[in-house]
This record gives structure tokens, sequence and C-alpha cells, in this order.
């Protein structure tokens, strides 16, 4: 993934093209003739907040080939997006019937309707906090999510409030908002961290793994931290960086030997920035703050 921001923008534009699609065909398999009312709002805001949030929170883990964190982002997702659609989608719209019938003004019902993005938008927000158990993820994450929802609710309420062509002001508005929910889930993600490693080769090249936690470990696992499974000569847990106080060591676990800082074999190396890491075939460059 060499042009980072193309790659993210795509991605954001098929979550909006695909969410959309799938609302609209429940919208045409059970037509309004056939399901109350009620029930079609209830399951188009639950599609749509189960969509968003599922695509949003595996999205990290399938561009890092970790399956790990990609069953977690698709748990999380599940979760706090049906949360986030109840909240932001039928809940909202209860409040919003509400206020209509005490005649307010059309402009305060505007702008709750736009507040139901980012409602949904700060449930993915504590999602993805939740799926990296961290709360710099989540402190950072509801920044950019908030943003995103509040941008993306005042520019989608000035769409439908001027155009009659309700189905294509829904796929513009998923569009724009997948968009924008990627975006700032990928570049406020980077927003105060202080070390971490790029990948130079391979399927993990160009990609940035921000380091958090005590210890990161290295391999073919399932569940480590930086998995390398589409590598050559890595084996389970094959090193690990581990953090003390003037910073990260690289920790060989193998027992042949096929771990590396700038090509020379260690057992146990202190690194400084823009060393190069090489764990069996995989090439990574340690990064810090200067």
């Amino acid at each position: 993934m060499k042009n980072r921001t193309s790659a993210h923008v795509l991605y954001g534009l098929a979550t909006g093209l695909l969410v959309w699609s799938i609302h609209e065909l429940w919208i045409y398999l059970f037509p309004t003739a056939l399901t109350p009312g009620h029930i079609e709002k209830a399951i188009s805001s639950i599609l749509i907040g189960v969509g968003f949030a599922v695509f949003a929170l595996v999205k990290s883990g399938f561009f890092s080939d970790n399956s790990h964190k990609v069953k977690r982002g698709l748990t999380y997702g599940a979760v706090l997006g049906l949360a986030g659609g109840i909240c932001g989608f039928i809940l909202i719209d209860q409040v919003d019937s509400q206020l209509a019938a005490m005649s307010l003004p059309p402009l305060v019902i505007q702008a709750l309707f736009a507040f139901r993005w980012l409602v949904l938008s700060l449930f993915i927000g504590i999602g993805a906090g939740l799926r990296d158990r961290s709360s710099t993820i989540m402190t950072r994450s509801l920044i950019g999510t908030g943003i995103a929802g509040l941008v993306c609710g005042i520019i989608i309420t000035g769409m439908n409030a001027i155009s009659p062509l309700f189905f294509a002001t829904r796929g513009i508005a998923f569009v724009l908002f997948g968009i924008a929910l990627t975006l700032s889930l990928d570049h406020l993600s980077v927003f105060g961290r202080k070390a971490w490693i790029r990948g130079l080769n391979g399927r993990l090249e160009g990609l940035e793994f921000e380091l958090l936690q005590e210890i990161h470990c290295l391999g073919t696992q399932s569940n480590d931290d930086i998995n390398l499974k589409s590598y050559q000569d890595i084996r389970p847990s094959h090193a690990k960086l581990v953090r003390y106080y003037s910073g990260y060591s690289l920790v060989d676990n193998d027992p042949f030997w096929q771990t590396y800082v700038n090509f020379r074999n260690i057992k146990e190396q202190p690194l400084k920035n823009g060393d190069i890491i090489k764990v069996g075939r995989a090439l990574f460059q340690y990064c810090t703050v200067s």
C-alpha cells in the first residue's frame, strides 16, 4: 500500500457504496406497503449503523493482514454499530417526531437530523479504542470520527433539504460518510504518536504500526500484534519489541537467529530512530519523533 491516502479513499468509497446497496436492497425487497413504517426505519437504521461500523473497524486488520484484528473489528463493529444505529437514528427519530409535533422551528429539526451522524460516528470511535485495547486510540478515534460525523451530518442535512431525489441523495450521503469516516480514522491515528515501525517490503510495505504497548509480538500467530504470515522464514512469535524507559528494544525469539538490526544478527538490541529491522524476510524501519 504505497499510496495510503488513495487506498483509504477507495476503501471509504467502497464502504459507502456497499452499505448504500444493502440499504436500498432492503427497501426494494420490503417496501413500506409490506412492512410497517416503524419496522422499516428500525431495520434501516441498524443496517446503516452495523454496516459502517463493521467496515470501519475491520479496515486496519484487513490492510495489515491481521485476522485476529479483523475478528475483533467484526465483533466490536457489530455491537457498537447496533448501538450507534439505535441511538443515532431510531432514538433521535423518536425525539424528532416529538419536536415536530411541538411546531418547533425547522432549523431545530434539521439540526437534530444532522446530529444522528455524529452519534453513530462517536460509537464507531469507541469501538476503535476497544478493538485495540487502547485509551489513546479511543481518544484519537473519538476526535476524528466526531469531526467526520459533524461535518457529514451538516452536509447531508443540507442536501436532503434542497434535493427531492432521496435515492440519489442517500447514495451520495453514504459515500461521503464512508470516505470521511475512513480518512478520519486513518489520519487522526498518527496524532501525538511517539514510536512506530514502517513496513519496507512485501504485503506490509508502506504500512505503519504504532508502538503503544509494553510488548509487541511479531510472528505468524493470529494474535501476534504485527502479523507476518505473508513473509518467508517467519515463526510464531518470532520476535518482540519490548519497551524500556529509554525506548524500545528488539528481542529475538527464533532459535535460528533470523532477527536482525541494521542487517546484523541480534538476540536483543536497543533501537534508535532510523534503525532497519529484519525479521525473517520482513523489513521494517524503526521511527521515533525527533
